[in-house]
């Protein structure tokens, strides 16, 4: 018997270890039922990935065992993806791809749109980043990227008219990354964007880039959330992690919101009527001064409760998904947070540490390959949610050596 899979959205994750397995399967267009010769098949966020002969045929194979997100795509049609965990039963599939009919080069955006380099630099900040890494990491087809800034909302959007090609020297990968959204909500202070990457391995020119490679490839992994999920999946805490949970109390040093306001309008409106008398305006500038500094002081401040020193005080039975729920202080020691990152944190460095801080909004299951869903429900905060960008992305696949 043979599986028709539909597949559905999808997004990203991690790494792995574990048995090899294999899947098989035919792209065919959805309407004609005639075989899509040339068609990109992978797993999104891996370097796993073929194509799909003149018969429409494919086969993947030697991958561990995880959940992944299937991914078709060819020109002229709709991006096809979906999850599937393995190990499971080996029988073909058939992915279906529909025409497409609206071209993304159609994307309309507002009539008083202009393409300014200063908005396509700001998007490569946000995506790609500013950490040592972003510096050897070059978009090559930047003429399919339109980032733009809506004034109506103070936000930076971008949309891409086909794959965005990045080339990463100081990893050793180049990363098609289809890009769905992007957004940067300079009001809200907030930034949103999913999309499917793969990975394709550069050649290295000889020895000792390989081995720049590997070493940043380590760097890369190590103290991130993949790395701490394989940790956690393998028991195995106390190490290069330390986690505490992390409490929000509220700060007895800022007064109600109600009486800041009027405070602030009160002495705002002295200091307006005063402007010609020196002393008064002195005494008023300051008083409300005094109390815009207390009302731009957080309504909760943290506060670091006890330390975790089992996996299995976060874990379910089976390691297989993570029911804490509230926030983790994650210090990781064994390497400096970068400088870039120490100067927007106003010069505060913690040594030969990387601190960060996870929210945990509901269950989160966690694979062998180190996949996680739903996303959703997991946000950072500090040193990881710095440093996860295009920059630092790795396969899936990955695996640290000794």
């Amino acid at each position: 018997m043979r599986l028709v899979l539909t597949l559905i959205f999808l997004t990203t994750a991690c790494i792995l270890v574990g048995a090899q397995n294999e899947l098989k399967g035919h792209v065919l267009d959805s309407v004609t039922r005639q075989p899509v010769p040339f068609a990109n098949v992978y797993f999104a966020n891996t370097s796993i990935g073929t194509m799909s002969n003149d018969k429409g045929e494919f086969a993947l194979s030697g991958f561990a065992s995880g959940k992944y997100d299937l991914t078709v795509s060819f020109v002229g049609y709709r991006t096809t993806q979906g999850t599937m965990t393995f190990p499971r039963t080996p029988q073909p599939i058939i992915v279906l791809l529909t025409p497409e009919a609206t071209q993304l080069a159609e994307v309309v955006v507002k009539p008083d749109f202009s393409q300014k380099a200063s908005d396509l630099r700001n998007f490569e900040k946000y995506f790609i980043g500013d950490n040592r890494n972003a510096s050897k990491c070059k978009i090559l087809n930047e003429d399919e990227v339109v980032a733009y800034k809506d004034e109506d909302t103070n936000s930076l959007l971008t949309f891409a008219r086909a794959p965005i090609e990045i080339k990463n020297e100081a990893l050793g990968y180049t990363v098609f990354y289809e890009l769905e959204n992007f957004e940067v909500n300079f009001s809200a202070l907030t930034q949103n964007y999913s999309g499917t990457p793969r990975f394709e391995e550069l050649v290295p020119r000889n020895i000792k880039q390989k081995r720049s490679w590997e070493d940043e490839r380590k760097r890369a992994y190590q103290g991130s959330f993949t790395h701490l999920i394989h940790c956690l999946r393998n028991g195995m805490i106390n190490g290069p992690f330390t986690l505490y949970e992390l409490h929000q109390k509220p700060n007895k040093q800022r007064p109600p919101e109600d009486f800041l306001k009027k405070k602030v309008e009160y002495w705002r409106l002295k200091f307006r009527s005063n402007l010609r008398t020196t002393v008064k305006n002195d005494q008023a500038r300051d008083s409300m001064q005094y109390y815009i500094k207390l009302y731009n002081q957080p309504l909760l401040i943290d506060s670091l409760g006890k330390r975790i020193v089992k996996a299995d005080e976060l874990l379910n039975p089976t390691r297989d998904q993570i029911i804490y729920r509230g926030l983790l202080y994650i210090v990781y020691t064994g390497e400096r947070e970068e400088p870039a990152y120490i100067k927007i944190n106003q010069g505060k460095t913690h040594g030969d540490e990387q601190h960060s801080i996870i929210q945990f909004r509901g269950p989160v299951n966690i694979y062998e390959n180190g996949y996680f869903e739903p996303i959703s429900s997991v946000f950072f905060d500090g040193y990881m949610m710095w440093s996860d960008r295009i920059s630092n992305l790795l396969p899936r696949e990955y695996i640290p050596g000794p």
